[in-house]
């Protein structure tokens, strides 16, 4: 039986076969997690790996574990956020027929659209009236030339 879970409490559930040795897990669990942190996983070595997001830091920046260690979160060991352009929309949309004439389908376009941020589509000319799937791409430089203090970067959220 799963124990009940109160607001934003997590439970996480693995199955396998064999699970000690193909899923990393902990001798505890967290039992408080700061705000600063987005996420974290058990790296293949047994050891917790934090992913926390630059800025101020909160005023309780201790992770807590249910066997009673702590640690220091800090910020200034992850690289700043940066923002995403030069997106394309590729829009598959449907354009409602002139309702004076009751014999007429839909029209189906397909359109491109180029921005460098990401726009409604209530502010797209040809796309205010028109229901569809839109494909948004965009591309960035991956690591960034820009390092965090260790000189390491392992991951990042998009």
């Amino acid at each position: 039986m799963l124990p009940s879970l109160a607001p934003n409490e997590t439970a996480i559930l693995a199955f396998s076969n064999d699970w000690v040795s193909e899923v990393a897990t902990l001798s505890s669990h967290t039992v408080h997690v700061p705000s600063n942190v987005l996420g974290y996983n058990v790296t293949a070595a047994g050891s917790l790996a934090v992913h926390a997001k630059t800025g101020s830091l909160p005023s309780d920046h201790l992770l807590k574990l249910s066997n009673g260690k702590t640690f220091n979160i800090s910020a200034n060991t992850a690289l700043s956020s940066f923002s995403l352009n030069s997106w394309k929309l590729v829009a598959e949309h449907w354009e409602a027929p002139h309702m004076s004439v009751a014999t007429i389908v839909a029209e189906k376009h397909n359109t491109t659209h180029h921005f460098n941020s990401l726009v409604s589509w209530l502010d797209i000319p040809g796309l205010q009236n028109a229901s569809g799937v839109g494909y948004y791409s965009t591309q960035f430089s991956w690591p960034p030339t820009t390092s965090n203090s260790t000189g390491s970067i392992d991951g990042a959220y998009i």
